[in-house]
């Protein structure tokens, strides 16, 4: 990938609020989280159970959320986020690790 998809990447992940100092606080802040970085996809389209690289979402885009939320304090990596890219399963992991 280019840099400038990376790039973008980013700056959709500061204006999501993933920051290094915070967290989702809960389910539907996760969902739109990842809504600004599923270009295209709608909130009523994204299923929670389904995997978010089938709507889009790429590996150095979970491997930014993976570093943000390290930076947060959750102890998570990119093969936490990777096995099993879905809404639900992120935020469960979340919820357990935090």
């Amino acid at each position: 990938m280019s840099q400038s998809i990376e790039i973008a990447s980013r700056s959709q992940l500061h204006k999501s609020q993933l920051s290094q100092k915070q967290l989702p606080k809960n389910k539907l802040a996760l969902r739109q989280c990842l809504l600004l970085l599923l270009k295209g996809v709608k909130d009523g389209d994204l299923d929670e159970t389904e995997s978010l690289i089938y709507y889009g979402l790429g590996s150095l885009q979970i491997m930014n959320l993976s570093i943000y939320w390290r930076n947060a304090g959750l102890a998570v990596n990119f093969i936490d986020l990777v096995k099993n890219p879905t809404l639900a399963a992120w935020w469960q992991l979340i919820e357990e690790k935090h």
